[in-house]
């Protein structure tokens, strides 16, 4: 099975996914040397498909401006020295099926959402996964 991405990190990749509307598998293809803090913008180059790092949907790269709150998440975020990549798996690699170990920390957050009865706090939001993002959102990292 593949190793996992880092727990701590699914907060501050949801958040930069809210912040710039980049894709999961955008996101999972995300190295430092795209990203430029002092100027607010990042440069998306590359997507992951199939485990495949490939060209971003539409097959051009595009520059996406960075709002107030894009920057800080990111310095708060602790880089790896021995990746490349934003959001790595646990050996440095990038994340090789993003859609589905973010749908593996979605179901995980989610059981750990739920209170000792088993009832899902969110259950009676009209949105679980605006709820979701919110529970997400405002727990504290574990890096």
């Amino acid at each position: 099975m593949e190793a996992l991405a880092e727990p701590g990190q699914w907060k501050t990749m949801l958040s930069l996914a809210l912040n710039t509307g980049l894709r999961i598998g955008e996101l999972a293809a995300l190295s430092w040397d795209r990203v430029d803090l002092a100027s607010r913008r990042l440069l998306v180059k590359r997507n992951v498909y199939l485990s495949h790092l490939c060209s971003p949907e539409g097959g051009h790269e595009r520059e996406v401006p960075l709002n107030e709150w894009a920057p800080k998440v990111l310095r708060e975020y602790p880089r790896r020295i021995d990746s490349p990549w934003v959001f790595p798996q646990r050996d440095g690699g990038f994340i090789h099926h993003p859609q589905h170990t973010c749908a593996e920390a979605i179901l995980r957050n989610a059981t750990r959402a739920s209170d000792p009865s088993g009832v899902k706090r969110w259950a009676t939001t009209p949105s679980p996964a605006t709820s979701l993002c919110a529970e997400c959102l405002s727990r504290p990292s574990r890096n």
